[in-house]
């Protein structure tokens, strides 16, 4: 039996008969295990957890966030209803995922290699990830993995040829004045 306080991200632990039972204190919220990591059930600040795993477990964050999950990682699911940013999204893994909020949707084919993200601000297609990725908006990139790439953020631009042999990147540097005599 014992007791750590602020490990790892902890504010508190206590345990006897590890991993039998514990109980864990973060950011106050309460959790008791009973045969880590299979049931799990937490309670504070707004927040209830419930967990057997992996058939089953869900979480409501303060009536912003509800997450909910069977048969983990085959279903899992997820409603947020925060200003600006309410919405859904569910994957049925490995087959497909879908995500519609207020400033972004997009779906997923067979996850993470296929996705197609839109916002105002930016455009996401990877197909498949990591060797085909596009992205247009506030970031461009175009990757053709490993054999050249380039991806630009404001004035920073990065690209490479035959990845990671040939790489270069550019930053625009404040223009210093000369000192005259």
């Amino acid at each position: 039996a014992g007791e750590i306080r602020e490990f790892l991200i902890w504010d508190e632990a206590s345990f006897l008969l590890f991993p039998l039972t514990s109980r864990t204190y973060v950011k106050g919220v309460t959790t008791r295990n009973i045969l880590w990591p299979i049931y799990a059930r937490g309670k504070g600040d707004g927040v209830d957890r419930f967990r057997v795993f992996p058939i089953y477990g869900q979480s409501d964050e303060r009536g912003k966030i509800e997450r909910k999950f069977f048969l983990w990682p085959i279903w899992n699911w997820a409603q947020v209803n925060t200003p600006g940013h309410k919405g859904t999204a569910y994957v049925l893994f490995p087959l497909w995922g879908r995500y519609h909020f207020e400033d972004l949707h997009g779906w997923y084919v067979i996850p993470p290699l296929f996705r197609y993200s839109k916002s105002k601000d930016i455009t996401i297609v990877h197909c498949p990830w990591p060797f085909i990725q596009y992205n247009s908006g506030t970031r461009d990139k175009l990757f053709i993995w490993p054999f050249w790439g380039e991806r630009k953020v404001e004035d920073n631009k990065r690209s490479f040829v035959l990845w990671p042999i040939v790489w270069r990147q550019q930053r625009p540097r404040a223009r210093t004045l000369e000192k005259k005599f």
